[in-house]
């Protein structure tokens, strides 16, 4: 389970290379919309916790659009309301859902039917280079491994479990970019910014020692980058 008021608390909107990074996403996404979806939608449906970039290019497609910006969606519950949509998005927030089954139900529950759905979040081999900084840090101090991270979504269980809600013509993939970074506190900081330090509510406490992140510090110069793999998701109802 993940501590929902303990990503509340590090999540904020942010001015950095992630967002431009998601901004590269959206631009993706728009540019392929009139492909993938083969029709004008009347409305979408946003469901978006971290910025208002989407709901932007939705006004530039004279989309009408909801947008709900609030962190009860990671109990696994959307907005209240009475209307279906043609088209709905979540974006980059179903890594860290804890009932993502219940998540995924209201959201085919409420799109009419052809409507689709376009869904992106943080999954298989993500933050691989700080992951395995650390690792080799502790290995070497001779402690045992600690995670610091987000556990990640392996893009055939997300396949899966979509399907088994109810949607079809499902179509995954992953994109992965790469962002450099002058240390490892830098990559750090941005990371714990979004909410992927580990929110687990059951995960060890111990405190980072001096010693195993000034290791872990030299192991990630040797590269000076953080890998992000965005699995994106199309489906229909």
């Amino acid at each position: 389970m993940f501590d929902v008021k303990l990503i509340q608390k590090y999540e904020i909107k942010r001015e950095n290379s992630l967002q431009l990074l998601e901004k590269e996403l959206y631009d993706e996404i728009f540019y392929n919309l009139t492909d993938l979806i083969k029709f004008k939608p009347k409305n979408a449906l946003i469901i978006d916790t971290k910025t208002n970039y989407l709901s932007k290019k939705c006004d530039e497609a004279n989309i009408e659009n909801v947008i709900y910006n609030n962190y009860s969606i990671y109990e696994g519950n959307i907005m209240n309301i009475d209307k279906t949509f043609h088209l709905v998005f979540s974006i980059n927030n179903m890594h860290k859902i804890n009932n993502i089954r219940q998540y995924l139900i209201q959201i085919y529950n409420k799109m009419n039917e052809g409507a689709v759905f376009f869904g992106s979040f943080l999954g298989n081999d993500n933050l691989i280079e700080l992951s395995q900084a650390f690792f080799e840090s502790y290995m070497q101090n001779g402690n045992d491994f600690i995670n610091h991270f987000l556990p990640i979504i392996d893009i055939k269980m997300a396949g899966s479990l979509i399907q088994s809600c109810g949607f079809k013509s499902i179509v995954t993939c992953i994109e992965k970019k790469s962002i450099k970074y002058d240390s490892i506190f830098e990559a750090l900081h941005e990371i714990r910014k979004i909410g992927e330090s580990n929110c687990m509510v059951k995960k060890i406490h111990t405190p980072i020692t001096k010693s195993i992140i000034s290791m872990a510090d030299e192991i990630f110069k040797k590269h000076n980058k953080v890998t992000y793999s965005i699995i994106s998701v199309f489906a229909v109802k």
